[in-house]
């Protein structure tokens, strides 16, 4: 589970390569919202983004 919320957070920061969207968005936009909520990805909120190790010191 820890895992997968670090993931989260990575994959909802957005890239400049991609025009500001986020891997998970694109993902969304690909294989669709079902497809991610059954794999447990989630977008986090870009001011509740989180990418240091205190992350996982939950």
């Amino acid at each position: 589970e820890e895992i997968r919320e670090m993931m989260n957070h990575i994959n909802s920061y957005p890239r400049k390569k991609w025009n500001g969207q986020a891997p998970i968005d694109l993902f969304v936009k690909i294989y669709g919202q079902e497809a991610a909520e059954l794999l447990g990805l989630r977008k986090i909120p870009s001011d509740s983004i989180h990418l240091t190790p205190a992350l996982l010191k939950k």
